[in-house]
């Protein structure tokens, strides 16, 4: 059977460690400073999409929400609609 995180997060705090997870070849600690190492690494490929201006009024919104859509799928975060 196959070990979860959770089992190995429990094998580490008893015997006082902190749990450790890798990807693509980088271990990381399952603490606070670990995770946010891991999320710096990885953001670090990150492209930000097209800024989008708030929304003024109600009419407004339909139109500012599609731009950020829009934003998001040229960005890579969402695919295109179909």
């Amino acid at each position: 059977m196959a070990r979860t995180i959770a089992d190995k997060i429990k094998d580490a705090n008893r015997a006082g460690k902190d749990a450790e997870f890798t990807v693509n070849g980088v271990t990381y600690q399952f603490n606070p400073e670990g995770l946010l190492d891991y999320v710096n690494a990885e953001a670090t490929g990150i492209t930000p999409g097209a800024a989008v201006a708030d929304a003024t009024d109600g009419t407004d919104v339909v139109t500012q929400f599609n731009a950020l859509l829009a934003s998001l799928r040229a960005a890579g975060f969402i695919e295109e609609s179909e």
